[in-house]
């Protein structure tokens, strides 16, 4: 889906003097590329002279049925600070938790600027190696993750990522303008900008200077104050965790401010692709296999999670799931391949939103740890005592 072709949906023509005459506005304004004056257009009609609160809930559903979701995401914040249990609200967190599927093609910066699918592709091939081992496979989810990313990203809030060694922080700042960026993996590090290139050190006048902490992100506590963010981030790195990934939850549970949000992605063991192999006897794995010569020996993927893994993963560290959404990015993805198959598993309870290869999952922070290891997926369950100082304790 691309500006050009975007529709905005028959919602915006269901209530009293909305006209298609103004509908058509919009939409004229979206495929000129207007999309801050499409957005102050979607508003006005929305709320119309008096706005109640059912106004501002309709307002969001626009919002998320055009792909908005940065938009969406505050408003639905404020209506839950005020009437946590209006049935409009509760019925829009669930349609954002399975959102419109689609391919996501722009996106908004928090100062309002728009940041398209190319703007982001550009920039990876510009910097990266798009053919290698890596990038080759991974390019699309890369940018994809990226994207839908971007709809919760704030112009001032302290964003953590860990895991990438500084190529997601570049990303966000050099393309969606964040500024409290924080990075950690178990290598460290530092990474730098200067004249449109990487710097892996530390020279005069960098646009970009971003110190990358070392720690062991499912066994040492990690370097930042409590309560110190808005937002953590960790991609493709749960399935390499082999010892204690409640510690790891813990940690982002700790640093995170109250109703601050983890984002995560990871393989899903329970999607389309999963399902198909083992029909055809090959393993559920997105990636099982051993790996040698290189700094990380052993098996690849320890642990891939399946949907209702994931979620009582976020449940026990204290998170509500605010999204949980999946989508293939692979060039071995079945999505499409398979459509006698799929229709099968559909009636069997296969959950089309969430069969993609790829989660993508948002958790808001609302609730202490309810417990430090729980099963099945620990051997026994440990109860909650206070924050451990390391995986050990």
């Amino acid at each position: 889906m691309s500006i050009a072709t975007l529709e905005v949906p028959r919602v915006l023509t269901a209530g009293p003097g909305v006209s298609a005459s103004a509908r058509a506005a919009v939409e004229a304004l979206l495929k000129q590329g207007e999309l801050e004056a499409a957005v102050t257009k979607l508003r006005m009609l929305a709320f119309g002279p008096k706005p109640q609160m059912s106004d501002v809930l309709r307002l969001a559903e626009i919002y998320i049925n055009v792909g908005l979701i940065q938009l969406a995401v505050p408003i639905l914040d404020i209506v839950r600070s005020v009437q946590p249990q209006h049935p409009e609200l509760l019925k829009q967190v669930a349609r954002l938790q399975n959102p419109p599927l689609f391919r996501t093609e722009w996106q908004l910066r928090p100062d309002g600027r728009l940041v398209t699918r190319q703007d982001v592709e550009n920039f990876f091939a510009q910097h990266y190696n798009i053919h290698d081992w890596y990038f080759g496979a991974h390019f699309h989810r890369l940018v994809e993750t990226l994207m839908r990313t971007g709809a919760y990203l704030t112009a001032d809030g302290n964003v953590l990522e860990v895991g990438s060694n500084g190529s997601f922080p570049l990303l966000l700042w050099k393309l969606f303008g964040i500024k409290n960026l924080s990075a950690a993996d178990g290598l460290g590090g530092f990474l730098g900008y200067k004249d449109g290139q990487i710097i892996r050190g530390q020279v005069p006048d960098l646009e970009l200077a971003l110190p990358i902490a070392k720690a062991n992100l499912e066994l040492e506590r990690w370097p930042f104050a409590d309560e110190s963010q808005e937002l953590v981030l960790c991609y493709e790195t749960l399935e390499h965790f082999r010892e204690d990934p409640m510690f790891f939850m813990i940690e982002a549970s700790r640093v995170l401010r109250p109703n601050g949000r983890l984002i995560l992605t990871t393989p899903n063991a329970s999607s389309l692709k999963a399902a198909v192999n083992i029909l055809a006897q090959y393993s559920p794995y997105l990636y099982s296999v051993y790996c040698r010569g290189r700094s990380w020996p052993g098996m690849a993927h320890i642990k891939e999670y399946a949907v209702r893994e994931l979620q009582t993963l976020f449940q026990k560290a204290g998170f509500v799931v605010d999204s949980h959404q999946t989508f293939s990015p692979y060039k071995d993805d079945v999505d499409g391949r398979v459509p006698g198959t799929k229709d099968a598993l559909l009636k069997l309870g296969l959950q089309e939103p969430l069969s993609g290869s790829t989660h993508f999952i948002v958790g808001r922070k609302t609730n202490l740890p309810t417990c430090r290891a729980y099963q099945p997926l620990y051997q026994a369950d440990e109860a909650w005592t206070g924050w451990p100082e390391s995986s050990k304790s």
